[in-house]
């Protein structure tokens, strides 16, 4: 990541999700790109999951958002680990703490446990790599804490309720900034290569 390389130390916690993922709150799926009748529901054991991939894999063709890379053996499935529990999702929280002057940077994201293909969100957005569908899902680090019941005390409040940190849009690879919530029809409000007064001016209209 060139964010630790390059604008370190950067501190970055990875975990799981056992709770009913909270995709409301996710544009994708208020876009009705993907859907969530197939994320992982609180409570799938690794086999059902692998049946149902190998049912997934049978019933459709490959270039489906629902055909998996390789086909699923449930038989194979070893006892030891066919009532484990399954994650719903992921999720990754970035802290840069403040730095020669400059106040700390915070993101999230959360990611679903689906049998979507993610990679083919970028299908549906037009100025969206494949590279680059992580972006759909940055989330507030609140709502993070809620649904993987993980706290993150070091990182001040007020940056829990952000969705995403200008600071880390700025410092992406490609060199595009983002205006989470007010790009309407790309996934959290994409502005590629936009200036500040141009995301407050595509915003303004939000905040009456």
């Amino acid at each position: 990541m060139t964010w630790g390389v390059d604008e370190g130390p950067v501190y970055v916690v990875t975990g799981t999700t056992f709770r009913s993922f909270p995709y409301q709150s996710f544009q994708v799926y208020t876009d009705h790109v993907m859907d969530p009748a197939f994320i992982y529901p609180a409570g799938l054991t690794m086999h059902a999951a692998v049946e149902q991939h190998h049912v997934n894999f049978d019933s459709t063709s490959p270039g489906d958002r629902l055909h998996p890379k390789r086909y699923a053996k449930p038989d194979k499935v070893r006892a030891k680990v066919k009532d484990m529990r399954m994650p719903t999702g992921y999720f990754k929280v970035i802290y840069r703490p403040a730095l020669g002057g400059e106040p700390a940077h915070a993101i999230g994201f959360m990611l679903p446990h689906s049998f979507e293909n993610l990679n083919q969100i970028a299908d549906s957005y037009s100025n969206l790599s494949k590279e680059e569908s992580f972006w759909v899902f940055v989330s507030r680090i609140d709502l993070i804490e809620e649904t993987s019941g993980v706290r993150f005390p070091s990182i001040p409040e007020n940056m829990k309720s952000m969705w995403g940190d200008d600071w880390f849009f700025a410092h992406d690879t490609r060199g595009s900034l983002r205006s989470p919530g007010c790009g309407r029809g790309t996934p959290q409000g994409m502005l590629a290569d936009s200036t500040k007064a141009e995301r407050l001016a595509a915003c303004i209209d939000l905040l009456k």
